[in-house]
């Protein structure tokens, strides 16, 4: 009876032991990928806020002047447009830069005249990758303004972010905004 006792102690003892070294192990993790993560998001970008506005001046008649404001969880954008000749392609790309971070993302709107595919999306620099928006936008480059609304919580950056739009006709920048090569703000 006592050798069942002691063999069963014994058991219930190492199996405990064992037990207190996983959770050990688990519970101090001190390895530099898990401090990296801890430091990292502190600093971690967040989304555009709500209720920042900014506009800029353009360096050609395509591109005369861009006005950005963000309202909920939306970005606006009204670009006025006077008519615009192009074979394949137009592009309006904003380059977002977080003035607090240096977090960087990017927010397209293609069309592709020989397939009339449209193409709405947000490209995040720092990872490589690209979130698609369903939807279109005036394709008629007749009309008064390009006017369009983005989804904006891929869109990185607080009151002070930086950006600039370039327009891009079949492959080739032909305009930026602001025209003089400097960066508008988002207040």
């Amino acid at each position: 009876m006592r050798k069942k006792a002691a063999a069963v102690a014994l058991s219930v003892m190492a199996v405990l032991s064992l037990a207190a070294c996983g959770s050990t192990e688990t519970k101090t993790d001190s390895s530099p990928k898990a401090s990296q993560t801890d430091s990292s998001s502190s600093t971690e970008a967040q989304p555009l806020a709500s209720g920042l506005s900014g506009s800029c001046t353009g360096d050609s008649d395509h591109l005369q002047s861009v006005t950005l404001s963000t309202t909920g969880q939306y970005l606006s954008v009204e670009i006025p447009n006077p008519l615009m000749d192009a074979n394949e392609s137009v592009m309006y790309s904003i380059m977002f830069t977080d003035s607090e971070t240096g977090y960087m993302t990017q927010a397209g709107f293609k069309n592709v005249f020989s397939t009339n595919e449209y193409s709405r999306f947000v490209f995040d620099m720092n990872t490589s990758e690209q979130k698609n928006y369903p939807g279109t936008f005036a394709s008629d480059f007749t009309a008064e303004k390009f006017s369009t609304n983005l989804p904006d919580p891929a869109i990185k950056g607080g009151k002070g972010t930086k950006w600039t739009a370039t327009l891009t006709v079949d492959g080739e920048d032909v305009a930026t905004c602001p025209s003089d090569g400097s960066e508008a703000t988002l207040e």
